[in-house]
């Protein structure tokens, strides 16, 4: 059984951090396009950066 964590997660970004970031995966042509599609979805889904997104 797999068990879940009961800790508040910690390092979150806010929504000042956040929004920057999310205009530069959309915007920044100096990363590469996974990076910044990867980025806008995590940004945008809240999901975190596991590895996998299929998780």
């Amino acid at each position: 059984m797999l068990q879940h964590c009961c800790r508040t997660p910690r390092n979150l970004l806010d929504e000042d951090d956040r929004w920057p970031l999310l205009q530069r995966s959309l915007t920044d042509d100096a990363l590469p396009t996974d990076v910044r599609d990867v980025g806008a979805i995590i940004l945008i889904f809240g999901r975190p950066a596991n590895g996998s997104l299929a998780d």
